[in-house]
């Protein structure tokens, strides 16, 4: 915060206020707040974890594992503590360095094996499928074949009635 001359400036938002009074309420403001919470956890960030650039000009961070653009600190350090970065980072489900995009294959809830695809109930006149299971329809192959491996539904196969 740097008073020069008439200006007042806040060095974390680069902004300039007209007067102390404004500068005061900007300082107060939560915007303002979120973004000095953001420098400390970046700083807080960038002395434990080394997985992750800062681009200088766009201020946008990537986690160096997953590949991830993230636009805030406190997102990097969401993503950094989540499943996904872990197992990544500890080579579990084997989809490490694959970018992520590997399908493994899901199971229930139960840890029972998954039940194989039922055959595609194609509502008559209609590009649309339909799961007696689930009681829901899908628009498209890909949405289908994303719903036959869903949780939701593996586990409506493997608990049936419930």
């Amino acid at each position: 915060m740097v008073n020069q001359g008439n200006n007042f400036n806040c060095d974390v938002c680069t902004l300039e206020f007209t007067s102390q009074a404004i500068m005061d309420a900007h300082l107060a403001g939560s915007k303002h707040q979120r973004r000095v919470q953001g420098n400390e956890l970046l700083w807080k960030l960038q002395q434990t974890e080394t997985c992750f650039t800062q681009d200088e000009e766009t201020g946008k961070l990537t986690c160096l594992t997953c590949h991830v653009e993230l636009t805030s600190p406190q997102l990097l350090e969401a993503h950094l503590l989540g499943t996904k970065h872990k197992n990544k980072v500890s080579g579990v489900g084997g989809n490490a360095g694959t970018g992520g995009n590997a399908a493994a294959p899901k199971r229930p809830a139960d840890g029972s094996e998954p039940s194989p695809a039922k055959k595609r109930n194609p509502i008559p006149g209609t590009d649309k499928y339909f799961c007696d299971t689930c009681q829901t329809s899908c628009n498209s192959d890909a949405q289908w074949d994303q719903h036959l491996n869903s949780k939701k539904h593996l586990n409506k196969l493997a608990n049936p009635g419930q």
